[in-house]
């Protein structure tokens, strides 16, 4: 099986959060098994063909809206939650009045807003129809706002702007601005930031995740050498008890970042960055906002921590990494390719000055 990028960090911090977690704390044999997960799934979406990654891809997106369609139930039919129990900590949704936060089958709104990013991120990627591809991505933004997290929100924007951007395009460009200034002049004259950022900006959010910042000195430079060097392992609940972070009473970071650095140390932490850092140069520039969007919802979401998202945002990372070309050779287009229309400006230059050369030699 063909060897992923950056692989071997990826599995010293997991083996590093593991030993920590036995030696540390008190181990959750559960979460224990989220490295075992994680990266045999990395491994084999790296091996994958390019027809099984499309496939891959393809599940994921049909999930994506089958998980929408249950949000939709949920927040307009008033159906109730499918499975789990509603999420209690922060019910009320910013952007429907009186409306419950939708969570699908993944029992908490975050989980089902991460998963609708990483469709969103495939299909900004895909060279598909465009009319088919625009209904797609409105729904997933749809499913977006109905869990009504704001910061999920704010990044599926930013996921679609710099799609827009991304495609180099004047039309391209333009058509972004004028949505984005459109979106948010009616946003604005609807009252919805007031709702929004009333919800996002109190305690229990913005308070809670500035507390799990703050403590990143702290936890870099104030526990003992071990832990300093090692982490904590998986449960944190320790370093709330012990003063490291503001104990309100909710044992979850939600800092992906802060994690890092809490449940692998400053070691862990490294060879987290060394492994995010080299994905990121190394993924293709059509994957690059969805891959962007991703870890940008690590300063609110600590993913890393759930299996189903965690091996998700590996098979993600898989997919975008661009393939290593030997020098001297260079691969074949599949069949479905479709040049944007730059690239066939491009192509029609080349054939035409090959044709210009050819007729000088003949001369």
């Amino acid at each position: 099986m063909k060897r992923p990028p950056f692989v071997w960090p990826l599995v010293g911090f997991y083996l590093l959060v593991t030993i920590s977690s036995l030696v540390f704390t008190e181990a959750n044999p559960f979460s224990l098994l989220i490295g075992a997960i994680t990266i045999p799934a990395y491994w084999a979406a790296c091996s994958a063909t390019v027809a099984e990654k499309r496939g891959v891809v393809r599940v994921v997106i049909i999930i994506a809206v089958a998980e929408t369609a249950l949000a939709v139930g949920e927040v307009f039919l008033k159906t109730g939650v499918f499975l789990g129990t509603p999420f209690r900590l922060s019910p009320e949704n910013p952007f429907f009045e009186g409306a419950a936060r939708a969570q699908g089958t993944l029992a908490h709104p975050l989980a089902l807003s991460f998963v609708l990013l990483i469709a969103l991120g495939f299909m900004c990627a895909r060279q598909s129809n465009a009319a088919i591809r625009m209904v797609l991505m409105g729904i997933f933004l749809l499913g977006v706002v109905l869990t009504g997290s704001a910061s999920s929100a704010a990044i599926a924007a930013l996921i679609v702007l710099y799609w827009f951007l991304n495609r180099s395009t004047l039309i391209g460009v333009t058509f972004a601005i004028l949505i984005a200034a459109a979106a948010t002049l009616i946003l604005f004259a609807g009252g919805l930031p007031a709702a929004v950022f009333e919800q996002e900006f109190d305690q229990r959010n913005a308070g809670h995740r500035l507390n799990s910042i703050a403590a990143f000195p702290l936890l870099a430079f104030g526990r003992d050498a071990p832990q300093a060097l090692f982490g904590s392992g998986y449960d944190v609940r320790n370093l709330y008890t012990s003063g490291y972070f503001f104990n309100d009473g909710f044992y979850t970071i939600d800092n992906q970042y802060v994690s890092f650095l809490a449940q692998g140390g400053l070691i862990g932490f490294a060879m987290a960055v060394v492994f995010l850092v080299g994905l990121t140069v190394r993924s293709s520039r059509r994957y690059l906002p969805g891959w962007i969007g991703l870890l940008g919802m690590g300063m609110s979401f600590d993913f890393m921590s759930w299996y189903a998202l965690a091996t998700l945002t590996l098979v993600f990372a898989a997919i975008a990494a661009r393939s290593r070309v030997p020098r001297g050779t260079l691969q074949p287009r599949p069949a479905h390719f479709r040049p944007h229309r730059r690239d066939t400006r491009l192509n029609h230059v080349s054939v035409g000055t090959v044709s210009a050369a050819m007729k000088d030699r003949v001369r």
